[in-house]
């Protein structure tokens, strides 16, 4: 396959002038949208019990545990719609979702 490769012409082309504009736009929508989220995110992450409470209890929250056990930036939830409890009302009272742990011993 390597040789098919290496002679394979070059495809695509730049954009043009309109495009980059319209791509422009679209980048401006994508990080207005990206804003709602996090402020949705922002407004899950303080609901229930402030997390001053559930400290003084010796408690972590679900936020800190995940701080706590897996690597910076890896936490990946599912969402709603991956879960049977999709039609509940309230959410299951537990979290799943994806993330790489080292074991780096903290």
């Amino acid at each position: 396959m390597k040789p098919y490769f290496e002679k394979m012409p070059n495809f695509g082309k730049p954009l043009s002038e309109r495009q980059l504009q319209s791509s422009d736009e679209n980048v401006k929508k994508i990080r207005e949208v990206e804003q709602e989220i996090a402020e949705a995110v922002k407004k899950v992450k303080a609901a229930g019990i402030p997390t001053e409470e559930i400290n003084k209890r010796g408690e972590m929250t679900v936020y800190q545990r995940l701080e706590y056990l897996v690597d910076p930036g890896t936490w990946c939830p599912c969402t709603p719609s991956m879960t049977r409890w999709r039609r509940s009302p309230e959410p299951p009272g537990w979290w799943t979702g994806w993330a790489k742990s080292a074991g780096n011993g903290r």
